[in-house]
């Protein structure tokens, strides 16, 4: 099945230094990298084994279609997987001049995975930890998350 995760490109965030394109495709979780040392855009080829991450990529690709199929609305939401997600905190910002507001939705129980809507709709994934933050948001929402 489809979801519309699937054709959503995500900017990749370290604590608050942009690292790259994520795109959760149908085969393949993707990643353009950023060179380091020349700070340049690369080619996009699928998310390498090695990155040194703590955002659990490939836990966020098998389960797109829970994420994608969650009512996100209420108190909490329960995925198919039992992932138990909890409301938490909001946002406000500017989108294309228009005022949005996105809730985050705090994983109970686990590490830390959360997940940022607007509307019902996933804009975010967050994963808070010892050194800061790392975020992969929808591009041009990066003002309706912690960034």
């Amino acid at each position: 099945m489809a979801v519309y995760l699937h054709s959503t490109i995500f900017s990749y965030y370290c604590s608050g230094i942009y690292e790259g394109k994520i795109q959760f495709k149908e085969k393949n979780v993707m990643h353009a990298r950023v060179d380091r040392r020349q700070r340049t855009q690369m080619q996009e080829d699928v998310l390498a084994d090695d990155l040194n991450a703590n955002l659990p990529f490939m836990k966020i690709y098998e389960n797109l279609e829970d994420y994608a199929d969650a009512d996100w609305s209420g108190d909490e939401v329960r995925l198919e997987n039992g992932d138990l997600y909890k409301k938490h905190i909001q946002y406000e910002g500017k989108v294309d001049g228009e005022a949005i507001t996105s809730q985050v939705w705090a994983l109970r129980n686990e590490t830390a995975v959360d997940v940022v809507t607007v509307a019902g709709e996933i804009i975010a994934f967050l994963c808070p930890n010892r050194n800061g933050m790392e975020v992969v948001v929808k591009e041009e929402c990066e003002k309706l998350t912690p960034l």
